[in-house]
């Protein structure tokens, strides 16, 4: 009732229709509420109309039991300066530092070298194409290799794989 109340109070007349359309059936107040979606100014109304027929629903129910309501104090939303010293000055923490790629550990080479040795000789084609596809698929220039003891993971899979 509230929202055929509303509708006969809507200026336009294709919302108004598409509003009397969407009040029809099962799922009427999702489909109502859409229809509102892109007409802002009628939506607020609606919402606005909702409250008070709520308002004068719960009042009318507490004068039909006999409980008068107390008037409550109208709540001050504080402003910003007046909340300020409760939660301190406004710090932006300081971002967390990036690691390079140069300074990642070697743990996860290490752990890459442990499963290429672990692969059986006819695995080594899909690993190095895998590889590949993960190194083209990087946004980001490939740092030059550390100088370390061990060769990169795509050069021990060739010399695997010409064994």
């Amino acid at each position: 009732r509230w929202m055929e109340r509303f509708i006969a109070t809507v200026e336009d007349e294709e919302l108004r229709r598409r509003l009397n359309i969407a009040i029809d059936g099962k799922g009427a107040f999702r489909r109502f509420k859409d229809a509102l979606v892109s007409h802002p100014v009628d939506r607020e109304r609606w919402f606005a109309f909702r409250s008070e027929r709520l308002r004068s629903c719960m009042e009318s129910w507490l004068t039909a039991h006999g409980i008068h309501s107390v008037e409550r104090p109208t709540w001050h939303v504080p402003t910003a300066e007046e909340v300020l010293p409760e939660v301190g000055p406004l710090i932006a923490p300081e971002p967390e530092p990036r690691v390079s790629e140069v300074a990642v550990s070697d743990a996860p080479r290490q752990r890459l070298h442990e499963l290429v040795d672990r692969l059986a000789p006819h695995q080594f084609e899909e690993a190095e194409t895998f590889l590949e596809f993960l190194r083209a698929r990087r946004r980001t220039p490939v740092p030059p290799p550390k100088a370390t003891s061990e060769p990169p993971v795509v050069e021990v899979v060739q010399s695997a794989e010409s064994e």
